[in-house]
């Protein structure tokens, strides 16, 4: 088991850190939607887990400055650029939204487009994302991160 990521695709680090991140998001998401609630835990709740997320984050870019693994060889130019970019706009967007929310907190109101905004933007890159994978499953995309 190698913890740094190799010829061979993504290692634990790797892989343990997007797959913990993926249930953070989304529980994050669930409390969010939540956060009109009469209790009055679910607020700190959802602060709480955007820290997490924006922690995530910065680990997650600073991880990635070690290396990355060589492109899986059958995916094409154009597969390659559409994964390297929705791959960044994603980790941009664990710095956006966290900020944004604490922004909207600090700041009031009138920046709840822009925390908005940013949500859309992030489901529109998870589903560009999940598409990729899907569409490449069957040649072991999805293997390398599991």
């Amino acid at each position: 088991m190698r913890w740094r990521n190799g010829p061979d695709g993504y290692e634990v680090m790797s892989k343990t850190l997007h797959w913990v991140t993926v249930p953070v998001l989304a529980t994050q998401f669930v409390v969010g939607w939540s956060i009109d609630a009469a209790d009055p835990s679910v607020p700190r709740a959802h602060i709480a887990l955007g820290l997490l997320v924006l922690a995530l984050g910065v680990v997650r870019v600073l991880w990635r400055r070690v290396g990355l693994p060589p492109w899986a060889e059958h995916l094409d130019q154009t597969a390659r650029r559409i994964s390297a970019v929705t791959e960044k706009v994603l980790l941009s967007l664990l710095f956006a939204i966290p900020l944004s929310g604490l922004l909207l907190l600090e700041a009031g109101g009138g920046w709840l487009g822009l925390h908005i905004a940013a949500h859309v933007t992030f489901f529109a890159a998870l589903t560009v994302h999940v598409a990729l994978m899907v569409a490449h499953a069957r040649h072991g995309q999805l293997r390398r991160m599991l």
